[in-house]
């Protein structure tokens, strides 16, 4: 590997910086939220400990807060690395065949892919359906608003799928 970055340098002389592709409203909008939301859970659990460490008290919502906004963290983190195409791939396999078949193979697991997103958002509706008539223990919040995060990330990475087929792009 380290040999044919060292092969390419020599050809083409001097290296190239790679240009990242410019981000979208949606994904600058999604990373604001990530920060807000890890900063949130950083910030609550930080004075949970301080308040009760050092003042003796506590916080009783905060870790209820805390756990929600986790939670929102990882659907809209998890949101993000689909639209960025960051996600873990293993292709050593799919990289061996023909192109054809590797453009096949990657249609299915394009429609794999849809199929769960969608099945994940019919029953993440469900679920914070289920729990709409709820309110969480410390604050009077319906639960639904925890749960909500499941679907709504599904529906933004089904969006981004077929917005990238539109525009004929590979996701």
């Amino acid at each position: 590997m380290v040999k044919d970055l060292k092969e390419k340098s020599k050809t083409s002389g001097k290296s190239k910086p790679s240009v990242a592709k410019p981000k979208s409203i949606l994904q600058i909008i999604l990373e604001w939220c990530t920060i807000f939301t890890l900063g949130g859970v950083i910030i609550l659990l930080s004075a949970q400990v301080v308040i009760r460490h050092i003042m003796g008290g506590a916080l009783p919502w905060s870790g209820e807060i805390a756990t929600w906004l986790f939670s929102w963290t990882t659907f809209i983190g998890a949101t993000l690395v689909f639209m960025e195409k960051k996600h873990i791939v293993i292709d050593f396999l799919v990289s061996s065949f023909p192109p054809k078949l590797a453009a096949f193979l990657n249609v299915i697991h394009q429609l794999l892919i849809l199929s769960l997103l969608i099945i994940l958002l019919v029953k993440g509706v469900e679920v914070a359906r289920l729990y709409s008539n709820q309110t969480a223990t410390s604050i009077s919040l319906s639960t639904s608003f925890l749960f909500v995060a499941l679907p709504i990330s599904s529906a933004l990475m089904i969006g981004w799928m077929i917005y990238g087929w539109i525009r004929r792009r590979e996701v």
